[in-house]
């Protein structure tokens, strides 16, 4: 079986099938519809549109055969979902983001219409739909996936020791802008300063904004960047969205580089590697036990706890979910 990775287009995606391709036999296929759009434009018959998808398919995936595996991304799926439907092999979806924002998003861009459902239309062509939220999962029957990060455990021990990199005593978030994620770090910003921490936050949007946060930066930082930022600070920031109650990246992160973590999330508590030394939920745990919290020594992170949530472990289970 080899594992193609179909328009895993982010950095930290890049990144992890690049870490993954040393021990598996995996490839990455981006830019599906390069092309493909405009020569669509200039069809004006259906039958001709379809006869030109599947050639367009042949010419995109002519290395997939039927023993392959292909693993997309919930945000690339619907744009090339007539293509993927035309492929042999088992093919899955792994979506990092809830339902609601898949839908909202994808209606905006035109992908669904306002009577039209995300899983409705995806689940009509993939085998599998995974989530790292479990209560999308529960709700719109898709199959929970633990989140994971773009490294794999023979990384993580590698990395280890860089676990112990002198550190500033800085809060570091990265994140897009909302009104919720102003008004939690603008109270995050005073409450830190009063305990001597400095705020590191980027806040990213292409609007104009008034009421832009005086403790944000509107600055785009790359996924190298991120890590960097991740590797000298003390302490991460995470603020989940309003209804979303998976793990993000910024929790496994704080966890494989051993930071502190700031969060929203009160889900977290049912996470097997949390404890209160190491995870503190802003909005729920008391402000007063804030500055004990951060005078806190953290212990090495044990290497069987982060293995589950590593991307190999992750692969493994995909590949086990669907072997042919």
């Amino acid at each position: 079986m080899r594992i193609f990775f179909v328009e895993w287009n982010a950095e930290h995606g890049k990144l992890m099938i690049d870490n993954l391709s040393s021990h598996y036999n995996t490839a990455k296929i981006s830019r599906v519809l390069h092309r493909y759009k405009t020569i669509q434009k200039h069809i004006h018959f259906s039958f001709l549109k379809k006869l030109h998808t599947k050639a367009h398919a042949r010419l995109k995936f002519k290395n997939i055969t039927k023993n392959d595996l292909v693993i997309c991304t919930g945000y690339s799926a619907l744009a090339i979902i007539d293509m993927v439907a035309t492929l042999p092999c088992k093919k899955i979806i792994i979506v990092r983001d809830t339902i609601e924002k898949l839908n909202y998003h994808m209606r905006e861009k035109g992908l669904l219409t306002q009577h039209e459902d995300y899983l409705g239309r995806v689940k009509t062509v993939f085998d599998k739909v995974y989530s790292f939220d479990q209560l999308d999962c529960l709700n719109h029957d898709m199959v929970y996936l633990p989140q994971f990060i773009s490294f794999t455990s023979q990384q993580f021990i590698s990395l280890a020791p860089s676990n112990n990199t002198p550190h500033s005593k800085t809060c570091f978030y990265v994140g897009g802008y909302d009104n919720y994620r102003v008004r939690t770090l603008n109270e995050i910003d005073l409450t830190i300063k009063e305990l001597n921490y400095t705020s590191d936050f980027y806040l990213v949007t292409k609007e104009d904004k008034e009421k832009y946060p005086a403790c944000c930066k509107n600055e785009f930082l790359s996924y190298k960047e991120n890590l960097e930022k991740i590797k000298h600070c003390e302490i991460l920031i995470e603020i989940n969205r309003t209804g979303q109650t998976g793990l993000t990246l910024r929790a496994l992160e704080a966890l494989f580089f051993n930071k502190k973590l700031i969060t929203t999330n009160n889900e977290i508590k049912k996470c097997d590697f949390y404890s209160p030394e190491r995870i503190f939920i802003w909005g729920v745990d008391s402000l007063d036990s804030l500055s004990g919290f951060m005078n806190l020594t953290l212990p090495p992170i044990n290497v069987k706890l982060m293995k589950n949530y590593t991307a190999d472990t992750m692969l493994e289970r995909l590949i086990n979910d669907n072997s042919i």
